[in-house]
């Protein structure tokens, strides 16, 4: 199993949307908030994301398929 850690942007008009709740229910990883800021049209989390290599490769692809903005190691 292998640990990332993601910076997550969210766009005024996905940061009401549940993406973390899809993200869990579409992908086998574990996810762990470690760092947010959220207000009313932006935001951002800093998660901690365990899973296979391939499907966490799938969950970041899927997340910037989102519109989400999706840094590595931050």
């Amino acid at each position: 199993m292998a640990t990332i850690l993601v910076t997550v942007e969210f766009p005024g008009e996905i940061v009401r949307m549940p993406v973390l709740w899809e993200l869990g229910a579409t992908h086998d990883i574990l996810y762990s908030i470690r760092r947010a800021h959220v207000e009313e049209d932006s935001g951002w989390i800093a998660l901690e994301l365990s899973g296979e290599e391939k499907e966490l490769g799938r969950a970041l692809a899927w997340l910037r398929a989102k519109g989400l903005g999706v840094k590595v190691g931050e």
